[in-house]
């Protein structure tokens, strides 16, 4: 049975009764085309995700080096402040 431009049908108050269907024969075309296209779109986006999480631990990890290597030096100057008023 062909369902293009056919109403979609149903009770009179339904907000689609009056809608028709709007159907493509796509020839060639199987389910687990679709299936694929599906699960390869799913691990792109989970690898994109991977990437960006993993370059945000990279910028983490950068800063935190960072503010140790401040606290060390702070602390190196300090020492060598008052070591050099002590002597």
């Amino acid at each position: 049975r062909n369902l293009n431009t056919q109403p979609i049908g149903g009770k009179a108050t339904s907000f689609y009764s009056a809608d028709l269907w709007n159907l493509k024969y796509l020839s060639k075309f199987k389910w687990n085309h679709l299936t694929e296209k599906i699960s390869y779109d799913n691990l792109v986006r989970r690898q994109k995700l991977q990437a960006e999480v993993s370059q945000a631990k990279k910028e983490r990890d950068f800063y935190l080096d960072k503010v140790q290597l401040s606290k060390h030096l702070r602390r190196k100057e300090e020492r060598e402040k008052d070591g050099g008023s002590a002597d």
